[in-house]
């Protein structure tokens, strides 16, 4: 199977930034999560830790990335 993503530069320069760089994007957010979850996990402060966490986790599932 193949996806060919075609943009007309320089007017999609934007869209193609954002594709060329969602590997990124999704590496930074479970960097976050991973953060997240060890303040969770060792931290005294747990309840705000998990609130944020939980608020990143339903926002992911908003947006379709499978958590």
């Amino acid at each position: 199977m193949k996806a060919i993503l075609e943009f007309n530069l320089p007017e999609d320069q934007e869209d193609f930034n954002h594709a060329n760089q969602a590997v990124n994007y999704y590496c930074a957010i479970i960097d976050i999560m991973q953060y997240l979850r060890s303040k969770t996990k060792y931290t005294e402060e747990v309840g705000s830790f998990e609130e944020v966490r939980a608020m990143c986790i339903e926002i992911c599932n908003d947006r379709g990335v499978e958590w």
